[in-house]
């Protein structure tokens, strides 16, 4: 896949670090990563630097389908029930929550702590499951907001946007800088 990278800084390798994030919007969307978009008009945008990046189809989840959501939740569930024996798909609708993320209504980064607002939110949830399960299901969730998917799309009111997550070579590499300011 191709994607566009825009940016002020000049580089020639990507970094991901708190220091370089000049916006407070980066934080409240997916967090840390390098943003892009599939559309080099939209990344142009973003600073004089326009960065072609060369990002490997194997890693790329299109959290903009609905499929693609469904799939990761259940994914997270299943793996769930395999560590812990408890199926929290019977708690809250999976259905629901790939549909916000589907939307662009929750962060793919922040699908585990939906899940568990949900799940908070469940009189069952509290009155079948021990604490201990509770606390065990709250850490794999919380891994799961940690260790999202290393490049994806997300709807957002920018345009075939997504976000890299990790910078190795085998994910992404920088094809072209261009200067275009």
């Amino acid at each position: 896949m191709i994607a566009y990278h825009g940016s002020s800084s000049n580089f020639k390798t990507l970094r991901i670090a708190k220091n370089l994030v000049h916006s407070s919007g980066t934080m409240l969307n997916e967090g840390m990563g390098i943003y892009f978009s599939l559309r080099q008009d939209v990344a142009s945008s973003y600073g004089k630097y326009l960065y072609v990046l060369d990002v490997a189809d194997s890693w790329v989840n299109d959290f903009r389908k609905i499929g693609v959501c469904r799939t990761y939740i259940n994914s997270i569930c299943n793996h769930i029930l395999k560590v812990t024996g408890l199926d929290i798909s019977r708690f809250f609708s999976c259905n629901l929550v790939a549909q916000y993320v589907c939307e662009g209504r929750v962060a793919v980064s922040g699908v585990g702590y939906e899940i568990q607002l949900n799940l908070d939110s469940s009189g069952d949830w509290y009155e079948r499951v021990s604490p201990a399960k509770i606390e065990a299901v709250w850490k794999l969730l919380d891994y799961y907001d940690k260790n999202c998917p290393k490049v994806f799309l997300f709807n957002y009111n920018i345009p075939d946007c997504g976000v890299i997550k990790d910078v190795s070579s085998e994910i992404v590499v920088i094809q072209q800088k261009l200067k275009i300011r």
